[in-house]
């Protein structure tokens, strides 16, 4: 008979029955190897203490929240960022960025690219991205491994100029180089061992930013000021200056990237929840703080959600438990207690979560199992008393693909919206489908036209099952039918289908924007140039149009893959991500720097 004496320290913070049940699991473990016969007995006496010196020194952890004035409607002066001087410097400026996957990311470098062509990089107050717009937006801000924008973005070249050289030519401290890596191949080799999310997290991390230079578990905030800030509140905390990253540009747009709430965890499993009608929620993700300014009490089937308030991003976690106290309903700012989480918000599960497309589509399916969630346990600052619900996030295409709504509520006053998430535009069949009457029509005949998301901001939603754009309606319904006509009309220019037009608000409840305000907004839709394709050297169209070579890196699933290099080009998938050739890289981004330096009077007039 063997005896063992074993001591197990538990750390306050774990000291819940699951933590200790692991601990007592490895035990047991470690017994089998000690014993030497399987009739042989052993007794094992197990003393549990806390040990107060174990894993954080401080139980809790400051944090500064924010709530609107108003539950009804948000004001731009609720967002704390515009209480900032190097923000209201800039041009009342925006720039949003679709979701799409490798295409949205790509399309997305190309117009920074063209951007800063015209010198007009430091002129963005805001930029926004969501899913793979949202990957260009965070590494644009923070990705290190190069210094300059010339480097990090690519150099432009006229299309005149390109040859193939020019096209199979990535420097790999450049972002382009990112699109040659097989995210979805890497997201699946992970999910041998983790769970969907997080093996989605990881391809994130392996794929994009640690070749960007971005350290895993990367903590991020605005400036160095605010990092000081939140070290001098946090003295003796585990958190470092080493934990934090700062943007790459202290002088560069302020940034907002979306999540889709799904809904509380447990709802889905009951009766009463609707996989057809998913009423996703929105939370914003900037460099000072997390949540949704306009408060209000979301329901999912039989449960219910406190939404509202915003916190600073590192506290935000997947164990996350709330304060013991919130804001009060008179107080708009304060710093808040928070039980300190096992792990904060770092920039690569930010981009996971806005990209995590997978989320929707399996709880729509009713597959949630412990194999899929994305989940944080989420609670609402502008609670008094707040209490964390276990909460199924996914991507922010979901209920907004572009990050234009946030800057509405934020009063910007002038926005480029870029959409790159759509396949080719039947332009004749455009023109007939220029009123609502006639857009409806067009979706029972199941004609599609257009991309999903524009059309909901003046009403008129997809009926999609994953998607919940009905509370989108932002514009006035008879404007939609200049967006199109516009469109058409850019069409016939073949400078790119980019169309700029004064829109006005109607009242809209969901997110709080009151009616009547004008915004002068710039939709570009990344289709085919016919003026971009003129210029084209011969053996550079044959290449992209008629002569396509066989593609050396197939997509990752078999009768998905594109076995033809420039396939669809520029209508490239985005719902399987394949690893894009250099070539498809650089033609891809340097269509859209072209659209960006072509149509410069429009450009310069919105940024200058």
């Amino acid at each position: 008979m063997t005896f063992l004496c074993v001591v197990i320290p538990v750390s306050r913070k774990y000291q819940r029955l699951t933590r200790v049940i692991n601990h007592i699991t490895a035990v047991l473990r470690i017994c089998s190897g000690v014993m030497t016969s399987p009739s042989e007995h052993i007794v094992i006496t197990l003393y549990i203490y806390i040990d107060e010196d174990m894993g954080c020194q401080h139980s809790t952890i400051k944090a500064i929240a924010w709530q609107a004035k108003s539950r009804e409607f948000v004001e731009p002066n609720d967002f704390p960022e515009l209480q900032l001087p190097e923000i209201l410097s800039k041009p009342d400026t925006g720039l949003c960025f679709s979701g799409g996957g490798m295409r949205a990311m790509v399309t997305a470098i190309g117009v920074l690219a063209g951007l800063r062509e015209l010198k007009l990089l430091d002129n963005i107050r805001y930029l926004t991205g969501i899913s793979g717009g949202c990957w260009a937006v965070l590494l644009y801000i923070y990705a290190s491994v190069a210094e300059d924008d010339e480097t990090l973005l690519g150099p432009f070249t006229k299309p005149e100029n390109l040859t193939k050289n020019i096209l199979s030519t990535i420097r790999s401290d450049c972002l382009l180089s990112l699109a040659h890596r097989n995210f979805i191949s890497t997201a699946l080799s992970r999910f041998l061992t983790f769970n969907a999310a997080n093996s989605w997290t990881i391809a994130i991390r392996e794929s994009l930013f640690s070749p960007s230079n971005v350290k895993a578990h990367t903590l991020f905030t605005w400036n160095e000021a605010t990092l000081i800030d939140i070290l001098s509140r946090n003295v003796g905390s585990s958190l470092s200056k080493d934990h934090f990253l700062l943007p790459r540009k202290k002088n560069g747009p302020f940034f907002v990237v979306g999540w889709s709430i799904v809904g509380p965890k447990k709802s889905i499993f009951e009766p009463g929840y609707d996989e057809k009608r998913m009423n996703y929620q929105v939370l914003d993700v900037t460099p000072l703080y997390i949540g949704q300014m306009k408060s209000s009490t979301a329901h999912f089937g039989n449960r219910s959600l406190d939404i509202g308030g915003v916190v600073e991003p590192f506290v935000f976690s997947r164990d996350s438990r709330g304060p013991n106290e919130g804001l009060k309903s008179d107080q708009l700012t304060g710093i808040l207690d928070i039980p300190t989480p096992s792990t904060f918000l770092d920039l690569e599960t930010c981009a996971s979560v806005s990209s995590f497309a997978p989320g929707a589509g399996l709880v729509s399916s009713s597959l949630v199992s412990n194999l899929v969630p994305m989940d944080f346990n989420y609670w609402s600052p502008a609670i008094e008393h707040p209490s964390s619900t276990s909460t199924l996030f996914t991507d922010g295409g979901f209920s907004q693909d572009h990050g234009l709504i946030p800057l509405l509520q934020r009063g910007v006053k002038k926005i480029f919206v870029v959409t790159a998430n759509f396949d080719t535009i039947n332009f004749e069949s455009l023109r007939n489908y220029d009123s609502p009457d006639n857009w409806k029509n067009a979706k029972k005949m199941k004609e599609r036209v257009f991309d999903n998301m524009t059309p909901s901001y003046f009403g008129i939603a997809e009926d999609v099952k994953e998607n919940d754009y009905d509370q989108n309606h932002v514009f006035r319904t008879s404007e939609f039918e200049g967006l199109v006509e516009g469109y058409y009309a850019a069409h016939l220019r073949g400078s790119g289908l980019i169309h700029r037009q004064m829109y006005t608000t109607v009242e809209n409840t969901f997110y709080g924007i009151r009616a009547d305000q004008n915004f002068d907004i710039t939709f570009f839709n990344s289709q085919r140039c016919d003026s971009w394709d003129k210029l084209l050297p011969t053996e550079i169209y044959d290449l992209l149009y008629v002569n396509r070579p066989p593609k050396d890196t197939p997509g990752c699933f078999p009768g998905n893959a594109s076995t033809m290099e420039f396939e669809h080009f520029p209508y490239f998938t985005t719902q399987i991500n394949p690893c894009y050739t250099k070539s498809e890289a650089n033609a891809l981004a340097n269509l859209a720097s072209w659209v960006v330096i072509d149509n410069k009077d429009i450009i310069e007039d919105i940024f200058s």
